[in-house]
């Protein structure tokens, strides 16, 4: 579960899981756009396989982080 605040008025986000590099990658998970101000959650289910997954706003590329999966 990821519960993502929109605080930017009247502007578009989401949260989108990519395998490996989000430019190039297909998503594993592509959540809904919404505009702010709002909060919205996002439910998925992870990779099985641990690892590192890039996730990002697909409005604003320069909004990235990386999910960490962990084995066990």
């Amino acid at each position: 579960t990821i519960t993502f605040h929109n605080e930017d008025a009247g502007i578009y986000h989401n949260v989108a899981v990519y395998e490996g590099d989000a430019a190039e990658a297909p998503p594993i998970f592509n959540g809904a756009g919404f505009p702010g101000v709002a909060t919205h959650t996002y439910k998925f289910t992870t990779p099985k396989q641990a690892g590192n997954y890039s996730f990002r706003c697909d409005f604003h590329a320069n909004m990235v982080g990386t999910l960490v999966v962990e084995g066990g």
